[in-house]
């Protein structure tokens, strides 16, 4: 058995955040600077370059419950070590890829890496590591991450400009490796032997909801991250495109999108700041009420630089707020026992949908303009709110 869970301290959690936005900014943000170079140089078309990234996604979807379970049974220190060994194995096989099958392969690591060393695997790892202390450690971790983009976009195109792109891909595989990894080795809690993670306390803590509640919840809150994830894929992808299409020149185009990433970490603050007033709960109807609020922004970038702006930062604050809530409110509704398990099975459908958003709205965005694509966007936005509305009720009836 392992220790009693400990309040991690603020130094043990801002390591681990600069961990995430290393993890996220090679596996996640790298490619959209990267694919248009690798697909010259692997003689691929651009649709299969990033077809290749779309298939690391969809199996990391199908390899985040097995993860989960295991992050329960074995813990999140070795398996956050394995997410860095994945990470730096997938950035070195992009690296030396020569051509589809090898860069297919390179893919499959991706995919694997995605499952073990980004949020999906940290927050169980939280949540074992901090015990009733979780939130906030998930806020402080996540407050980092949001980073990810606004780092490692500017990272990657200095980098770019001095080495190859095959040499940027060795250079963040030893970033997994020399940094990632000792930094999950210090600052999470070592497992015995047993490979039991959980303390006493966890395991005999009853889930806040039971029986046909826990059930609905599980059933609702998974339609609302599915949801979410749909539209927050395709507009993070497709942002600086549709604010272009929509007349803006490409430099306010990419300064308006910029806002992005800050206003992230703005939601995040504001998370942290709150926590004593509103419950996690609380914080995804917040998040959810915002992100139809930002596609009418968006509406509004037809005729305004100023709502486009509007546009990224509301959007900026409702995904920074529902990637907390996506860990808080399942550690509320469902408890800490089996959460690893839990959270992963929450994670297939919404990683799924993550995978294929930006296809399906840059496809709607080509049969019918930006005005078809948002209006799905807008119906999904709508619909994933309903649900959150919905899991309230469900919780609210449970303790009644």
């Amino acid at each position: 058995m392992t220790a009693p869970p400990r309040n991690m301290s603020l130094f043990a959690l801002s390591l681990l955040g600069c961990a995430q936005i290393c993890a996220w900014g090679s596996v996640y943000y790298t490619f959209s600077l990267t694919g248009p170079l690798i697909a010259r140089d692997l003689g691929l078309s651009s649709a299969m370059t990033t077809a290749g990234f779309t298939f690391a996604l969809i199996v990391g979807a199908f390899a985040a419950a097995p993860v989960g379970h295991a992050l329960d049974r074995f813990g999140g220190r070795p398996m956050l070590a394995l997410g860095s060994a994945f990470g730096a194995l997938a950035m070195a096989a992009t690296g030396v890829a020569q051509g589809p099958i090898t860069y297919a392969l390179a893919c499959v690591l991706l995919g694997l890496a995605t499952a073990t060393a980004l949020y999906d695997a940290i927050f169980p790892a939280l949540a074992q590591a901090a015990g009733a202390s979780a939130r906030r450690a998930i806020t402080v971790v996540t407050l980092f991450g949001g980073l990810a983009s606004t780092t490692f976009w500017p990272l990657t195109s200095a980098l770019l400009s001095m080495l190859d792109w095959r040499q940027v891909y060795f250079v963040y595989a030893g970033a997994h490796l020399l940094f990632c990894l000792p930094v999950y080795l210090f600052a999470l809690p070592r497992v015995t032997a047993s490979g039991e993670v959980a303390a006493a306390a966890h395991i005999n803590e009853p889930a806040p909801l039971q029986g046909e509640a826990r059930r609905q919840a599980f059933v609702v809150f998974g339609v609302l991250l599915a949801l979410f994830n749909l539209v927050s894929a395709g507009l993070t992808v497709l942002m600086i495109q549709t604010l272009m299409d929509m007349g803006h020149l490409r430099n306010a185009a990419v300064f308006a999108s910029a806002l992005f990433g800050p206003a992230q970490v703005a939601g995040r603050v504001w998370e942290m700041a709150t926590q004593a007033k509103v419950s996690a709960l609380g914080v995804g109807r917040v998040a959810s009420a915002l992100l139809p609020v930002s596609l009418a922004f968006l509406v509004g970038a037809h005729w305004s630089f100023a709502s486009a702006a509007a546009f990224a930062l509301v959007f900026g604050l409702s995904n920074g707020l529902m990637t907390i809530a996506k860990g808080t409110v399942a550690l509320a509704l469902f408890g800490r026992g089996g959460y690893g398990a839990m959270l992963g099975r929450l994670s297939v459908a919404s990683l799924l949908f993550r995978a294929f958003g930006p296809f399906v709205f840059a496809w709607l965005a080509a049969l019918g303009g930006p005005a078809l694509m948002i209006a799905l966007m807008m119906a999904c936005a709508l619909a994933a709110l309903v649900a959150c509305e919905y899991l309230t009720r469900i919780a609210r009836s449970a303790h009644e």
